[in-house]
């Protein structure tokens, strides 16, 4: 059901895009002829599109699988048709989106025709696709290879046939002197010409699906119509065209004179008509917004654009009155090429959908479902949104900047368009009207000048998009597709353990009936029990045990257990014999040499029964069985090849989780390390480039150094890991949805410029799988410790959202106003700065290394928080006594030092500005090579260079925080800087030992489980991990770390050193206190906080931006939905969609058992046949109609095109039931039981050592007892 709401979704969509792209580029030539506006156009495409796609198409609706992909090859999983169909759609309506935003004007045919061809790549290889499949008629091919020549031959045709019309009408009608007169005569000529095509295009493509018309019957209908259409043009058309174009030019003109009259007035009267209230401002940007599509002046780029400006400047006038009358041909046309359009395009978005629908309503695959009338509204209702408020980008480009268009020139291209298709239509050549338009007017600029009548640039824009249509949308939907194929899906998971555990109980019931009656012949002979037996069983049932074992084997291979199920049911019936009805007493069988349907089978004494029961099934004899001297290793051996195959069908999972693990870490170091650094860059203590080498040193070193100790699977503190151990390559395949979830919104965060938690984002993102997998239940919310905040979960994070940054504003408060009171604000601040730098010296040494250390290494030293502030406060003890001596002289001496040589810097700065600017000029590249090499190189280093306090004289709220904020001593800063240095690099080395977990985290869980098969919390990192995680910190900080620390640094509160080093030190206590005590709290946060304190302490009105402070906040709440949302969304698309692997799989299981329960049923009918050749008519009919009943019961479960989905629990129903039937129609025979027919009776327990041994009258209840479970 999801599939078809989805689906619903998608095909509105991929409507919208046809309307916005492929409708537009229909409409252009009219749009830029000026002959309709931009919103007469959307009300004939509300008219037209609409009333064809309702009208005719449905007949042309068909599913567009059938051109490209071969829907024979998904009859055996139409499921998977369906999910391939809703890909394409996402695909194919994505890369119009995109081509339309990027003003390119593609074919909506081709993009569904490759996003089709993706996902059949993906499901069947080449096999699966139509690439030049031959047929008896024009043009003799079918599939992709003409797709590929429509590229050149569309275009072609169409202009040349465009340039053959303009250049007649140019010479014939416009370039004459009494023009108007001639156009006026030539117009019934034109009309006739014009009806046909259009209307020979209409009925055709269309109405020809209803009333089965060949080409020459709807040739000779639309000529029959045009011709009486010839007769009224030229009267009174022609009498009623002259005076209307005479009116039409004079309107024309009173208008253009009012309106330079009124221009003054108008603008006044728009002055004072402004709304003053705030009800009437938002009803009128609402109402702007909504009908911006309908508003835009198509022409405004003719005057910006020069590209634009001089196609339009060198391009022939002709008469306005002559080009008014082919308005009223290119309107028609216009209506025409609507209903057409509509009729026939509608298909791209609807056909899809409507197999998908087929599927969810039928279960199987065709070419020629029918189309219901609401999926055609929909996509008719998709199209004219589509065009109405997205359209004209398209436009823009087809009707005013390839070539220029007047109604003349509109019409001619427009007819050869209609053509050209209508050609096509009857060859069934497969062109687009996309590529048909574009290459009309390219003959029409053509004609126009060879050299000024066509924008080549866009031309070949549009080409090179036309190649790339089928290309992207291929890729893209086979990536989809292949997401979701070889993605485990729940669905069929839970069907699949359904399978294993029938087949492991019917297994377990088999040997324990076997040797229950073992033991019972043991128990009458002691000793004489069947050793043999004894071995298989044993051997066997050890094996399964260790398939099951799905710690150490991982995935159980269907084939395998099919094997160990066939095999157990040989030695049942190779200890067994088959009695039914008098067969009891001669114990008939069939031959191996005979065949189940003869009628003169043979039957031999009771002597041969063994082997005859064996040659009765078989068919499983060419199973692989185990041997049954196989000992453990052996065993272990031989299953141990499928967890190459699970490994081998989940390394799409590490491959793409490394890949999603970096990107995470880019987004770690473009918000996170960025907000970390964002105090000390924005106090300019270290410039942008020095954060970046710390990062790259230190973020590293972290990372490689402790950073293997704290990648803890994130899953264990929200998702509980237990509840993934039945399916271990789910919760592999939910930590990839996190990863991507987590980044994507980091990338649009950081775009944004929000510092949002990295740590709650994968948080978020767990969330969300976690709750689509296991519901409520697989999620810690609020469980409850011994300890300390004495609670777990999600509920801690959220109170994180007030706690960790009030408490780090509180100290940073405290902090700065100390500093301020006792240093910065007195007169000889420098001194006392040096003073107490010892004293800050000690605070700083011992905060931040004590979160190195507990945080880090106390995980491998296993040091608690106590020993942990011990080792720190002796470190820093040292370092006091030496910030004191000589460190106070030797600081003195290099803040004088320092002022000096900043002094200098600033005057040589300003005096050698000119020169330096000359200088820049001479140096100047010439070569395009050094040009080239500079260009990279500026783009590759952009996120180093970037000024980020220029936005302070730029942004207005920025600049009155900065201008508002008190100024100290430069010299008594400058103390500062030193201490802000060494918490900058101690921050970047605890960050990258911690934070780099929430990206290598989740792929350190994905690689535990391709190793291992099983989920667990505490897994090892591999050091190539923890390198990849470093790297993409620091990648990510050095490209685009500047938009967060612009934020942070700059605009949340005014950063100098000292207060820069007051938020960096409060941070460092809270996050300090929160990891003794284990509480969940984000260094985004923390920052954030201490930066708030400091300002507030500055001034409570003007301290801090507090808009952007309500940003921040909001992003903190909207990380965890948002996050969580795309991981949900994510993978219930893999999740819950078919999985190719599984699918193979469930079909191999369905397939094995249906032989297994045919094999036993054709063994007991065989019997019953040899008993009537016995003893005609005496065989035996209760069995006869069992095998009937459930034989027919099975064949129908497998007719997929009524059924579709077949029930595990009814198919294992019946593959018991088939077990049972042989049970109680035979007699167990082990060992001397076959002389005394022991067996263990209804109330006696398989273990019991004293089991009754009764004789043969009691046998056949008896057995039915041994097989009940």
């Amino acid at each position: 059901m999801w599939l078809v709401i989805c689906g619903a979704l998608a095909s509105f969509a991929m409507a919208w895009g046809i309307g916005a792209n492929d409708v537009a580029n229909s409409f252009a030539t009219s749009v830029g002829a000026k002959t309709i506006t931009l919103r007469q156009a959307c009300v004939i495409a509300g008219i037209f599109e609409f009333a064809g796609a309702l009208g005719l198409g449905g007949e042309v609706a068909r599913t567009i699988a059938g051109s490209i992909a071969r829907p024979a090859a998904f009859q055996n999983m139409p499921e998977m048709f369906a999910y391939g169909m809703l890909c394409a759609l996402i695909s194919a309506s994505t890369w119009l989106y995109i081509a339309t935003y990027l003003s390119l004007a593609v074919s909506t045919t081709h993009s569904i025709i490759g996003a089709v061809l993706g996902f059949a790549l993906v499901w069947g290889g080449s096999g699966a696709v139509v690439w030049n499949d031959r047929k008896d008629t024009f043009p003799y091919s079918t599939g992709l290879v003409p797709v590929v020549c429509s590229w050149f031959v569309s275009p072609i045709t169409a202009g040349i046939a465009a340039g053959v019309l303009f250049f007649l009408n140019r010479l014939i009608v416009l370039r004459r002197q009494n023009s108007t007169t001639l156009a006026i005569w030539v117009f019934p000529v034109l009309v006739f010409l014009t009806v046909f095509i259009n209307l020979f295009f209409v009925i055709y493509k269309g109405a020809s699906k209803v009333a089965k018309w060949d080409s020459h019957k709807s040739a000779w209908v639309s000529a029959v119509v045009a011709a009486g259409l010839f007769v009224l043009a030229c009267f009174p058309g022609t009498w009623i065209l002259r005076r209307q174009v005479t009116k039409d030019m004079d309107e024309a003109a009173q208008k253009a004179a009012d309106a330079e009259a009124n221009a003054g007035k108008e603008k006044e009267g728009a002055e004072e008509a402004e709304p003053t209230s705030k009800a009437m401002k938002l009803f009128n940007s609402i109402k702007r917004a909504a009908t911006h599509g309908l508003d835009v002046d198509i022409h405004a780029k003719v005057e910006t654009d020069r590209d634009f400006h001089d196609l339009h400047a060198a391009a022939e006038v002709f008469s306005p009155e002559t080009e008014q009358v082919y308005k009223y041909l290119q309107v028609f046309t216009a209506c025409a090429v609507a209903f057409a359009h509509g009729a026939n395009d509608v298909a791209n978005a609807v056909g899809p959908f409507a197999g998908i629908y087929h599927v969810y309503r039928f279960w199987n695959v065709t070419s020629n479902g029918e189309t219901p009338i609401w999926v055609l509204a929909m996509g008719g209702a998709g199209i004219v949104v589509g065009l109405a408020t997205y359209g004209y980008n398209i436009i823009v480009t087809l009707g005013v900047g390839l070539a220029k268009m007047t109604p003349a020139r509109g019409y001619c291209a427009e007819l050869a368009a209609g053509i050209t298709i209508s050609i096509a239509s009857v060859y069934g050549l497969p062109v687009s009207t996309t590529q048909i338009i574009t290459g009309a007017e390219m003959g029409v600029g053509l004609v126009e000048s060879i050299r000024t009548g066509v924008n080549y640039k866009l031309l070949a824009k549009q080409f090179a998009a036309w190649v790339f249509t089928l290309i992207i949308a291929g890729f893209l939907s086979a990536a989809i597709f292949a997401f979701g194929a070889y993605a485990p899906s729940l669905t069929m998971g839970k069907d699949i353990i359904a399978y294993e555990t029938s087949i492991r109980n019917l297994t377990n019931v088999i040997y324990r009936s076997l040797n229950a009656s073992n033991l019972a012949v043991n128990a009458t002979f002691p000793g004489q029990y069947d050793p043999t037996l004894n071995r298989t069983i044993v051997t066997n049932q050890r094996t399964i045990s260790n398939m099951f074992n799905t710690k150490t084997i991982g995935y159980i291979d269907p084939s395998q257990l099919a094997t160990q199920m066939n095999a157990a049911y040989l030695t049942y019936v190779n200890y067994s014999v088959v009695t039914t009805g008098f067969n009891r007493s001669t114990r008939a069988y069939v031959p191996a040499n005979q065949s189940y349907a003869d009628s003169t089978i043979q039957v031999k004494p009771y002597a041969a029964a063994a082997p005859a029961a064996t040659a009765a099934g078989g068919r499983l004899n060419s199973r692989r069985q185990v041997p049954a001297s196989a000992d453990r290793r052996a065993v272990e051996w031989w299953v141990r090849p499928s967890l190459a195959f699970a490994a081998g069908a989940l390394l799409w999972l590490v491959i793409c989780g490394a890949i999603a693990s970096f990107a995470m870490a880019w987004g770690i170091g473009a918000n996170d390390v960025a907000n970390s650094f964002a105090t000390s860059v924005g106090a300019k203590t270290i410039t942008l480039r020095q954060a970046c080498v710390i990062a790259g040193i230190f973020e590293f070193a972290g990372a490689l150094g402790l950073g293997g100790e704290v990648a803890r699977t994130i899953a264990g503190s929200i998702a509980r890991p237990a509840a993934f151990q039945d399916m271990p390559e789910m919760f592999a395949y939910g930590m990839l949805c996190a990863l991507i979830s987590a980044s994507t919104w980091l990338y649009i965060a950081t775009y944004l410029s929000l510092a949002v938690s990295t740590t709650h984002s994968i948080i978020g993102a767990v969330l969300g799988f976690a709750l689509v997998w296991g519901g409520s239940g697989a999620v810690v919310w609020n469980d409850r410790k011994d300890t300390f905040p004495y609670s777990t979960g999600l509920v801690p994070v959220v109170c994180s959202w007030f706690v960790s940054p009030i408490t780090a504003g509180i100290a940073a408060g405290v902090l700065f106003f100390l500093n301020r009171l006792i240093v910065l604000r007195r007169q000889n601040s420098t001194t006392l700065a040096i003073w107490v730098f010892p004293v800050l010296v000690f605070l700083t040494i011992f905060i931040n290394l004590f979160f190195v250390i507990y945080k880090g290494a106390s995980k491998v030293a296993k040091w608690d928080s106590h020993k942990s502030a011990w080792v720190s406060a002796v470190v820093a003890a040292g370092l006091f006594v030496l910030a004191c001596f000589p460190g106070t002289w030797i600081l003195r001496r290099q803040v004088t030092k320092d002022m000096d040589e900043a002094a200098q810097k600033a005057a040589d700065a300003e005096a050698n500005a000119g020169k330096e600017k000359e200088g820049a000029e001479e140096a100047e590249p010439t070569s395009k090579a050094m040009k080239l090499f500079n260009s990279i190189k500026r783009a590759a280093t952009h996120g180093l260079d970037v000024d980020i306090h220029a936005k302070v004289e730029t942004d207005r709220d920025f600049h009155d925080l900065h201008a508002a904020a008190e100024v100290f001593s430069p010299e008594t800063e400058q103390v500062y800087k030193y201490l802000q240095v060494f918490t900058a690099c101690a921050v970047a080395f605890a960050h990258g030992a911690n934070d780099v977990a929430n990206a290598v985290g989740p792929f350190a869980g994905i690689w535990h489980v391709y190793r291992f098969w099983n989920v667990t919390s505490n897994g090892e990192t591999p050091l190539w991990v923890l390198a990849l995680g470093g790297a993409g910190i620091v990648v990510g900080l050095a490209t685009y770390g500047y938009n967060i620390i612009v934020t942070l640094g700059v605009g949340l509160a005014k950063m100098t050193p000292a207060r820069g080093y007051c938020a960096e030190l409060a941070a460092g206590i809270t996050i300090s206190i929160a990891s003794v005590y284990g509480l969940p709290v984000s260094t985004t946060q923390i920052i954030t906080g201490a930066e708030m304190g400091v300002g507030l302490v500055e001034s409570i009105r003007t301290g801090v931006n507090y808009k952007l402070l309500a940003k921040q906040f909001a992003a903190w709440v909207f990380t965890l939905i948002i996050a969580g949302f795309l991981s949900a969304a994510i993978f219930a698309f893999g999740a819950y969609a078919p999985s190719l692997t599984m699918g193979k799989d469930i079909m191999a299981y369905e397939t094995s058992i249906r032989n297994l329960t045919n094999v036993i049923y054709r063994s007991l009918n065989a019997s019953n046949l040899a008993v009537n050749a016995t003893f005609p008519g005496q065989y035996d009919p209760t069995l006869n109609r069992t095998i009937v009943t459930n034989q027919r019961t099975i064949s129908n479960m497998f007719n997929t095109k009524t059924i579709g989905y077949i029930d595990p629990s009814q198919l294992a129903t019946q593959m018991n039931a088939a077990y049972l039937t042989y049970v109680n129609y035979s007699v167990v025979t082990t060992g001397f039981n076959r002389s005394t027919r022991a067996y263990v009776p209804a109330n006696q327990s398989y273990a019991d050592s004293t089991i009754q041994v009764k004789p043969y009258a009691a046998a056949a209840p008896a057995a039915t007892a041994a097989g009940g479970r």
